[in-house]
């Protein structure tokens, strides 16, 4: 199957092989587990906590796994919220860290409670074979937690993006439903250009009618004498008194 099927596109196929690993690793050793256990209560009174942890921690992983491996099918096919809530991100982080924590930590305990003992008998062997099969499925889900954690490093400014085996990713909510106005910047360009049309409009309306265009001033004489512009009224103007000696 190719990588660019679009099942396997949104979250890789590395991804999905650990995932399909671990499920069957894991499975493998939730059997071992199983028998192990029945055993201890067949020959003696109760088993040890350690193989019930171990026995839970299978158990967990294997459900995990059918998550991981068959969510994105199923979210493709239906496509409502309750599957979208499974193919999250945080949910995927979330089950993939405590499957590796539960693995790490069943793996720890029941090696640390068995040993490494001369085997004679197959109840040994076969919880030493539990426990190999335990750290593999640890190492399984913890190479699927790096490449979740590298998407998250990779990807930190999306971290919404649904693992949708379609491969869009859906668009961000607008906060509490409202959605913020849009800023309209002032185009200076358009004012310029209006600007510039004007000024041309100008000297069109000068180009076509140059009527209205004032006349220049005509040049003054520097020697010629100004006259007034209007002629002094003669009628109430009073003749001056004559002198006594004047003869007529």
């Amino acid at each position: 199957m190719s990588a660019h099927h679009p099942f396997l596109h949104p979250f890789g196929m590395p991804r999905m092989a650990a995932y399909a690993a671990g499920l069957l690793l894991s499975f493998i050793a939730f059997v071992m587990w199983c028998h192990l256990v029945h055993l201890f209560h067949d020959s003696w009174y109760g088993s040890p906590s350690s193989f019930n942890f171990a026995l839970f921690a299978g158990l967990f992983a294997v459900l995990t796994g059918l998550q991981l491996v068959l969510s994105p099918f199923i979210h493709h096919r239906v496509g409502s919220r309750a599957t979208s809530s499974l193919v999250h991100p945080i949910t995927e982080t979330a089950l993939v860290a405590l499957a590796t924590l539960f693995w790490f930590c069943a793996a720890v305990a029941t090696a640390a409670y068995v040993g490494v003992p001369h085997c004679v008998f197959s109840s040994c062997r076969t919880s030493q074979a539990a426990i190999a099969f335990s750290w593999f499925s640890f190492i399984a889900f913890a190479f699927a937690l790096g490449l979740l954690l590298r998407d998250w490093f990779v990807h930190r400014g999306n971290l919404m993006h649904v693992r949708n085996p379609d491969g869009v990713a859906p668009a961000a909510p607008a906060a509490y439903g409202v959605e913020k106005p849009v800023e309209v910047q002032p185009n200076t360009s358009v004012a310029a250009d209006s600007g510039v049309a004007s000024h041309h409009a100008e000297h069109s309306v000068v180009a076509d009618h140059p009527a209205a265009v004032p006349a220049p001033h005509a040049p003054q004489d520097s020697h010629a004498v100004p006259m007034p512009e209007t002629s002094p009224d003669t009628s109430h103007m009073t003749m001056p008194e004559p002198r006594p000696n004047y003869q007529a």
